[in-house]
């Protein structure tokens, strides 16, 4: 029972991935990469802790925004610019006419999810046409009708009577469901048709080969960044503290000349506006 116990651990052992080795060259480019800034790629001397070039740090730089180690002109994080590099590269990438094409395009696709959201909410809704007609009553109902109109005192109220059924009535625009789901199918063709423009576009985004490598992922940074939005949320914040040494409301506990005495904090729900990183990648 041990050795097949010894022979399972082993089996998972062997079966457990594990990292691929690199080749001889990828660990001399990796040498020869940690010798240089990474910021600009000029040489460094191993004991030198900043580049004698652009002064970017061996350290890295702490991102403001997110607080992770950047050890590039961007935040790998969360895409924040950290360099005066990084804003020159922004301002190039603003002024080149294929990203700017890959923004107009962004804007079109971002156009067509709202429509395509809100024509999917009224395809998705339940057709209630039928409760602008009359329903046909048939001697049964007729029949049922009168008997509650007399027990409520409601006897002298007319009973409609048996008719043919009306048309469904259509929407009031025109527009019927199944029109609707054809404009839906050729909304959401028309997306995917401008995600590819999109896709061939960045594919033709190619940085300047003169370029060293350090300012062409700059450059391709620049190009692709993430942006923050602004949501409206509903948040419980505190608008005062009231001291028990004489009721006042304080805006903290430290305002109160014997804080010790206690006191309770007045909550309140509000809706705020805060900024939140986006969801999906926004093209400047």
């Amino acid at each position: 029972m041990e050795q097949k116990r010894q022979q399972q651990r082993q089996r998972e052992r062997y079966a457990e991935p594990r990292p691929r080795q690199m080749s001889p060259e990828e660990v001399g480019q990796a040498v020869e990469e940690a010798r240089r800034c990474a910021f600009c790629g000029e040489p460094m001397d191993d004991d030198e802790m900043f580049c004698s070039e652009c002064g970017g740090p061996r350290q890295g730089i702490r991102c403001p925004a997110c607080g992770a180690m950047a050890f590039r002109h961007f935040c790998g994080a969360c895409g924040t610019p950290l360099t005066e590099e990084a804003f020159r590269q922004l301002e190039r990438a603003r002024r080149d006419p294929k990203v700017r094409r890959v923004a107009d395009v962004a804007q079109e696709v971002e156009r067509l999810e709202v429509e395509i959201e809100a024509l999917e909410r009224e395809v998705s809704a339940p057709d209630e046409s039928f409760l602008d007609n009359e329903a046909p009553l048939g001697d049964a109902t007729r029949s049922i009708l009168e008997e509650y109109g007399s027990l409520f005192g409601d006897s002298d109220a007319p009973v409609p009577a048996a008719t043919a059924p009306k048309p469904a009535a259509r929407k009031a625009d025109g527009e019927s469901a199944a029109q609707r789901r054809e404009r839906l199918r050729e909304l959401k063709a028309k997306k995917l048709e401008k995600l590819q423009e999109m896709q061939r576009v960045l594919d033709d985004l190619i940085p300047d080969p003169a370029d060293p490598p350090e300012i062409q992922r700059a450059f391709l940074t620049a190009s692709k960044v993430a942006v923050m939005e602004t949501v409206t949320r509903k948040e419980t914040v505190k608008i005062g503290w009231v001291c028990n040494l004489c009721g006042f409301t304080h805006h903290q506990p430290s305002e109160c000349a014997r804080p010790e005495l206690g006191g309770k904090w007045i909550l309140e729900q509000r809706e705020v506006s805060v900024q939140v990183l986006k969801d999906r990648t926004v093209y400047i």
